[in-house]
C-alpha cells in the first residue's frame, strides 16, 4: 500500500477525522448510511465529493455538484454512483452524477476551442 494510500485508510478509521467531521457536519449524508462510503466501491468518490463540500465550507464556491465521466460498459461506476446517490440526502442525491465519455461527447459542441476539446477526447478516450 503506497503511504498516501495508507494515511487515507488511517482517515477513513478515525471517526474524529477531517473527512468525517465534513462527512457529519455537511447534512449532505444520511444518518444510517455513513459507515458504507469507506467501503473500497464508495471511497474514492466520497472522497472527491468531500473536495466540493470543503469548498462549500470555506466559502470558496456557493454551489457544488460532481459529474463523473466514465466508459460506456463500466459496470463498477454504472453500479455504484446510483447506490452512492442513496447514502445522501434528498435534496443533495442529485448533486452527484454520472456521465458516459460517450454521452459527454456527443453532447459537446461550440466554437473552434470546444471543438478542438471534442476531438481530443475522442481520440484519447474513444479509440
Amino acid at each position: 500500500m503506497h503511504s498516501e494510500e495508507r494515511k487515507f485508510d488511517d482517515h477513513v478509521k478515525d471517526i474524529s477525522s477531517r473527512y468525517w467531521e465534513l462527512t457529519n457536519s455537511s447534512g449532505v449524508f444520511l444518518d444510517e448510511s455513513k459507515y458504507e462510503l469507506k467501503a473500497d466501491n464508495m471511497r474514492q468518490i466520497w472522497r472527491n465529493h468531500l473536495l466540493g463540500l470543503a469548498m462549500i465550507e470555506r466559502n470558496d464556491i456557493i454551489n457544488f455538484s460532481s459529474i463523473i465521466l466514465y466508459p460506456k460498459g463500466n459496470i463498477h461506476f454504472e453500479t455504484v454512483i446510483p447506490e452512492y446517490q442513496h447514502l445522501l440526502r434528498e435534496p443533495h442525491r442529485f448533486q452527484l452524477n454520472g456521465c458516459t465519455y460517450e454521452n459527454y461527447v456527443k453532447a459537446i459542441s461550440g466554437n473552434e476551442e470546444i471543438e478542438l476539446w471534442r476531438r481530443y477526447l475522442v481520440e484519447r478516450y474513444l479509440v
